[in-house]
């Protein structure tokens, strides 16, 4: 401790004795600011205050403890003999003068020892390493930084064991040429074990890092690093778009990419055109129907056949096949028909409505592609066909899959049709067709491609109808006007049932359907509630004990008559009533009782 002799208030001056000690006092204890570090110090034993300076990064690599293989300035500061603080500053990164300068703290406790050097600060530039391009060990000091390697054929080991934390993440780019390759290995127990944390997804190590190749891996347990970011594994994503569009191709990993990839390849644009993909709205009920020649089954989804013998049953039913939920439809033999005449079919088909479909330019020389994907699994192997159509179904599209007890994703690219006409406003502009069965007259051997007429199957369609208790399922359709392939994404339950209610609105027991005014002793006018706007004039079927409630009385409904429609303000209809007991000009509403009405826009 520096002893400093003053003199308080007025009084005697210091003496020539007290002065020169005073002066030989703060001499002695002045804090050293130009102290060299020589070659082969351990920076544990500087403990001394003052400001020291290593000149070569030679001294620092060959010295022990310093937080840095580079040449820079230490300030240590020691307020006594149990407590040392010291800072390290490099000068620069060599060969790359970007890098910046790094600030390192660490502390020393008589009782504990030094605390682990900890970076505190990069200043003037970015936190990397470049310039490594001999085979070279990644130790502690590496962690959080940006190391960039060139060079060829040699091995960069990851000092995994000895030197990193948890936690710890290290980007390595690789800068030789993309014929170039270098090695990365890890020493030790640790392994490279998850890619993304996918289990199953291991990566080998040793691995391969190619010219231009980005890998980011972080430790996350005592032996274990994980893959955060692989450059490769987008690379081959990158790839797997480019397949050939009229190649059918099974998919079992229909989700690999992400939302930024996606969107940055098609433009933001990836309407849907299905409605209700997986069967799960069913306002009629849901029951099984036999098939006739076009009943819907479930909301949007109907099921036609022409046939002789044959009987079929359609309906949505519970299912673990979908990815997102637990419905799917179905189409199924009851009553087998061995052969088949020529014009004979079973599919199940949804229409689109013409404001959907004109979003791909169908019928002009702008018609886009665009990719249809579902999920199907059947009670045996077998050939089957999907089909899209235009209205007049004189444009086919046609493709054929193979599909087994195993449930399979099944993805195709759609090319746009340049020809045909494709309605465009609120009619049916196209149709979407899953094939069961079908007779010659329905096959086409030209897959993949638009054609003239009207089919929907391929030459090798199995005959599913032939086969008692053959069934085939369909869940997570989709047809999205993306030009890439997406993730099949699943709208909510309430915007999906409003999609649906645009064509068909049920109003079940016990429901007030609308309220108007009587018109008539034996009539009303009624607006009809719909939660949307209905697509077209729609047809009103009063099902069971319908009734009309006015002025205190319930009178029994026996009739629907005109309807009026208007896109803007929706449906009104004129409602029959029994026995003349209603009163004109008062109030009423139409009210569903023990019945149903239905509401009924269906393409």
């Amino acid at each position: 401790m520096t002893t400093i002799v003053t003199r308080g208030g007025k009084g005697s001056p210091l003496t020539d004795a007290e002065g020169d000690a005073n002066f030989t006092n703060l001499n002695d204890n002045k804090l050293e600011t130009n102290i060299p570090l020589g070659a082969g110090v351990d920076l544990n034993t500087i403990i001394t205050s003052g400001v020291y300076f290593q000149t070569t990064n030679a001294n620092a690599s060959g010295g022990t403890n310093y937080p840095a293989p580079y040449a820079g300035m230490l300030e240590v500061y020691s307020p006594n003999s149990q407590h040392v603080m010291q800072r390290y500053t490099t000068y620069g990164i060599p060969n790359n003068p970007l890098a910046g300068r790094r600030v390192y703290v660490r502390a020393y406790y008589s009782a504990s020892g030094w605390v682990p050097w900890q970076k505190a600060a990069v200043v003037g530039g970015y936190d990397a390493y470049y310039g490594i391009s001999v085979a070279s060990t990644l130790v502690k000091q590496h962690a959080g930084s940006i190391v960039r390697v060139g060079g060829n054929g040699y091995t960069l080991t990851v000092d995994a064991v000895a030197n990193f934390d948890n936690g710890d993440t290290l980007t390595i780019h690789c800068t030789c040429n993309a014929s170039q390759s270098v090695t990365l290995a890890l020493t030790g127990t640790d392994t490279l074990a998850l890619n993304h944390g996918v289990p199953g997804a291991n990566v080998p190590m040793p691995m391969t890092l190619r010219g231009g190749d980005t890998l980011i891996m972080a430790r996350i347990s005592a032996s274990v690093w994980t893959v955060v970011f692989n450059s490769q594994a987008l690379l081959a994503k990158a790839q797997n778009l480019a397949d050939l569009p009229d190649i059918p191709t099974a998919r079992t990993n229909l989700d690999v990419y992400s939302k930024s990839e996606a969107i940055a390849a098609i433009g933001g644009d990836d309407f849907e055109l299905i409605t209700n993909p997986h069967g799960s709205i069913f306002q009629e009920g849901g029951s099984a129907v036999t098939v006739a020649n076009g009943n819907y089954f479930v909301d949007q989804w109907m099921a036609a056949k022409v046939s002789s013998t044959g009987v079929l049953q359609a309906g949505g039913t519970p299912s673990t096949l979908s990815t997102c939920d637990t419905q799917a439809i179905y189409i199924k033999t009851t009553t087998a028909q061995a052969s088949l005449a020529a014009g004979d079919n079973a599919v199940l088909l949804q229409p689109i409505e013409g404001y959907y479909s004109r979003r791909l330019l169908y019928g002009s020389s702008a018609a886009r592609g665009s990719w249809f994907r579902f999920r199907a699994v059947c009670t045996q192997s077998a050939t089957c066909s999907v089909a899209i159509r235009n209205a007049a179904n004189n444009r086919s599209w046609v493709q054929t899959f193979a599909v087994s007890t195993a449930p399979t994703d099944y993805s195709f690219f759609v090319p746009g049709d340049t020809t045909g006409v494709w309605p465009t406003t609120n009619v049916q502009g196209a149709n979407v067709v899953f094939t069961f069965a079908a007779g010659t007259s329905y096959q086409t051997a030209t897959l993949g491609a638009w054609q003239a007429g009207n089919f929907v199957a391929g030459t090798a369609q199995t005959n599913l109808m032939g086969v008692l208790n053959a069934q085939l399922t369909v869940t997570d359709v989709s047809w999205k006007t993306s030009q890439v392939l997406l993730p099949f994404k699943a709208i909510s339950y309430p915007d999906e049932l409003q999609r649906c209610q645009r064509y068909f609105v049920r109003h079940g027991l016990s429901s007030m359907v609308g309220m108007g005014f009587n018109y008539a002793t034996s009539g009303s006018y009624i607006d009809i509630r719909t939660p949307v706007a209905m697509r077209g004039a729609p047809t009103i079927l009063s099902l069971g004990a319908t009734q009309l409630l006015s002025g205190g009385s319930a009178v029994a409904v026996t009739g629907i008559g005109n309807i009026y429609w208007n896109p803007s303000y929706g449906v009104a209809a004129q409602i029959i009533a029994a026995g003349g007991g209603l009163t004109v000009g008062q109030g009423t509403a139409l009210y569903t009782n023990s019945g149903a009405v239905d509401v009924n826009a269906r393409m």
